[in-house]
């Protein structure tokens, strides 16, 4: 919706359609990541970790198709986005779902700034979770981009 009022405010022409509406050429879809890759008509497998961000996670981060037994372990789906939201394993079974995976080691995020990158340039840099009093504006993204690179980047502070 944010995206939509921003187009109107521009007079950008917009449409909304339904699952089953073919998108007009020269429109850009918006909307769900299933919805999206259900009108372009591909599965996109996802890449949260690029390699260009490995020195900068600040965090160990493994894909694998093991469950993670008894680790406490960040886990989200390595094959599909949203298949299931990434968790907070206990390092048993609870909770288990189909591999692959992507892992991490289990870090609490003070603040969590979202930047949203296309050819290499950010668009923009908002704050995304934490101190929802305070809303702190998003700090200078710290790292060099690739100029193909497209897609989010999550900046955070933990304890």
């Amino acid at each position: 919706m944010c995206l939509y009022s921003i187009a109107v405010k521009q007079k950008i022409p917009t449409k909304i359609l339904n699952i089953n509406d073919e998108l007009p050429k020269d429109y850009l879809p918006s909307g769900s990541v299933e919805w999206c890759q259900q009108i372009l008509g591909k599965k996109i497998k996802p890449n949260y970790y690029p390699e260009f961000l490995k020195n900068h996670l600040h965090r160990k981060v493994w894909k694998t198709n093991e469950w993670p037994l008894g680790k406490r372990t960040f886990i989200k789906p390595a094959d599909h986005y949203k298949r299931f939201d990434g968790f907070v394993t206990n390092g048993g079974y609870k909770g288990k779902k189909r591999s692959p995976y992507y892992c991490s080691e289990v870090v609490k995020f003070i603040n969590e700034w979202r930047y949203y990158v296309a050819n290499g340039k950010v668009l923009t840099g908002e704050w995304y979770y934490g101190d929802e009093i305070n809303t702190p504006d998003a700090p200078q993204l710290p790292l060099e981009l690739p100029k193909d690179y497209c897609g989010a980047i999550g900046l955070w502070h933990a304890i």
